[in-house]
């Protein structure tokens, strides 16, 4: 997307009564115009700026300011504190790189959400990584993530551990969240393997949102991603329809049922009318922190 039709879209959006936009990419700081198009956003009226990114070019503290002092909120992808399975995860040898990038980040006084990708490398390690983000300068929410097995991950389906190898590795991690006090939310996981942490599930959360539009070049039809990512990506077991959250549970990604079957899901009894109330109240407080 050239400058000129990125221009366009920060225009369309601001058209639509809303305060928030996103940045994303492909990797939206390695655009030559990338101040222009933060500084149009401001200038079209967005109050919420948040850049999505991998981080990399930010460890140059020039860059990292420049661009912090144009956004609200950055989500930084970090997918282990351990060198060795960072660079196995991302295919370089990133690691140092995004640790300094997420110093200048912490230091910036910008929100920051580290992005977490879980996978078969790196979920026995859960709770180590919540210590280490706990451990950091600054105030760090974490964005759990279960592998979509898509794009470089369809090619490599070995990363795509079972839920059932997981559930305890991050049960664990997300009651650690709690007793460390740390913002958290997760992605990509059936509220049956989510036992007492329902209402941080970003499907759930998502509901209680404007619904987020989408204008890039591959899928710009898709003005509701929430519906979307219902209707097209997930998909759910015969026997979810026995469970008191199968109205409100999107089930697992679709590619993850061709990888390993959907025999792992069940039914649950929880209280769905708590859950939601639950869901909503901590989306109220978070909104006003």
């Amino acid at each position: 997307m050239d400058t000129d039709e990125a221009k366009q879209k920060i225009h369309d959006l601001s058209c639509m009564d809303d305060d928030a936009i996103t940045v994303t990419g492909g990797e939206p700081t390695i655009r030559d115009d990338i101040i222009e198009l933060l500084d149009l956003s401001k200038d079209c009226g967005f109050s919420i700026i948040e850049l999505q990114t991998n981080g990399l070019m930010l460890e140059d503290k020039a860059i990292a300011k420049e661009i912090t002092d144009r956004v609200q909120t950055v989500l930084f992808a970090l997918h282990s504190h351990r060198k060795d399975i960072s660079d196995r995860i991302t295919g370089e040898k990133s690691f140092e790189k995004k640790i300094r990038a997420l110093g200048n980040l912490s230091a910036s006084g910008v929100n920051v959400t580290v992005s977490h990708v879980i996978n078969k490398l790196n979920h026995a390690d859960l709770s180590g990584f919540v210590e280490f983000i706990s451990r950091h300068p600054g105030k760090i929410n974490i964005y759990f993530s279960f592998v979509r097995p898509c794009g470089n991950a369809r090619n490599n389906r070995w990363i795509v551990p079972k839920l059932s190898e997981t559930e305890l590795d991050i049960c664990k991690a997300l009651s650690l969240c709690e007793k460390k006090g740390i913002y958290y939310h997760i992605e990509g996981m059936p509220l049956c393997y989510l036992c007492g942490h329902e209402h941080h599930s970003s499907e759930l959360l998502r509901d209680c949102e404007k619904p987020f539009v989408y204008c890039g070049p591959d899928e710009s039809g898709h003005k509701n991603l929430h519906e979307f990512g219902k209707n097209s990506l997930k998909v759910k077991a015969q026997i979810c329809r026995l469970c008191s959250l199968d109205s409100i549970c999107e089930g697992v990604w679709k590619e993850y049922g061709e990888i390993h079957g959907l025999d792992e899901l069940y039914p649950v009894f929880s209280d769905k009318e708590k859950i939601l109330r639950n869901v909503k109240t901590f989306f109220e407080r978070r909104k006003r922190q």
